[in-house]
C-alpha cells in the first residue's frame, strides 16, 4: 500500500498541548512534509499552530502541500495561502 497524505492532530500528538514541537519530531516532520502531503488538523487558531509547528520555514522550503485546518474560525491554509 502506498500512502500519499499523513493527516494529525496537532495538541496532544504532534506537540504538546499548546506547546512547540520537541526537536526529535521536527526532523521527522520535516522528513514526511518533503515526501507526503501533510494535514495538520486542530481546535486551536491559526496563529496558535504557527507558534507551533515549523510551517513558515517548511513553506519556504517548497515542500509537497501541508495543509492547516484551523477549526477555530473554520480556516485552511495550503501552503501558507
Amino acid at each position: 500500500m502506498k500512502y500519499e497524505t499523513f493527516i494529525f492532530d496537532m495538541d496532544g500528538t504532534l506537540t504538546e498541548s499548546r506547546g512547540g514541537m520537541a526537536p526529535e519530531h521536527r526532523e521527522l516532520f520535516e522528513r514526511l512534509c518533503a515526501a507526503f502531503t501533510v494535514v495538520v488538523i486542530s481546535g486551536a487558531d491559526v496563529g496558535q499552530m504557527h507558534a507551533q509547528i515549523p510551517c513558515q520555514y517548511l513553506w519556504r522550503k517548497g515542500v509537497k502541500p501541508l495543509y492547516l485546518m484551523a477549526l477555530n474560525g473554520n480556516v485552511c491554509i495550503r501552503n501558507g495561502e
